[in-house]
């Protein structure tokens, strides 16, 4: 019986939490959303203190302002947020530096993703103003694929009127 009151209460809690977070993402932007998390994310304890937020981790770890914090720094607080108690790097250095090397490693896979889809995007681009050129223009392909369909008349183009029944 406890355990359903439990339960029933944890069910509560989501609900609420879904809630609050369909109204956040209505009145807020996902930038301003990620900085609100940012800011008070739990990321480990310092003696019995609380560290909250990128900014306080950034100043109790590498007595830094977060704005000055190097990649690798910023790595290993990425990387905390999974668990802050186990990849302390006051506690636990080589734990935290194993974490930060892999935070770096996906960060690399990321841009290197990044890299390629830029240069996918690249070469569509000179690709479809070649065939565009070839071609003349994009409503010609339009045309040709779809000849059911009526163009738009090109501007300057003289419009001419439908037959239509004469009066």
């Amino acid at each position: 019986m406890a355990r359903e009151g439990r339960h029933a209460v944890d069910r509560d809690g989501q609900r609420e939490e879904a809630l609050l977070a369909f109204v956040l993402e209505r009145r807020a932007t996902k930038q301003e959303i990620l900085q609100l998390y940012l800011n008070e994310i739990y990321l480990g304890q310092a003696g019995s203190f609380s560290i909250n937020g990128v900014g306080e981790a950034a100043r109790v770890y590498f007595q830094k302002d977060v704005g000055n914090v190097s990649l690798p720094e910023a790595a290993l607080l990425a990387g905390m947020i999974r668990a802050p108690n186990p990849y302390n790097p006051s506690r636990h250095p080589r734990r935290a530096m194993e974490r930060r090397e892999n935070v770096e490693r996906l960060m690399q896979k990321i841009e290197a993703a990044d890299a390629v889809e830029q240069k996918w995007e690249r070469e569509y681009q000179k690709r479809l103003k070649a065939a565009r050129r070839a071609s003349g223009s994009w409503l010609v392909k339009l045309r040709l694929r779809n000849p059911h369909v009526e163009l738009p008349p090109r501007e300057g183009d003289a419009v001419q009127e439908k037959p239509g029944p004469q009066a």
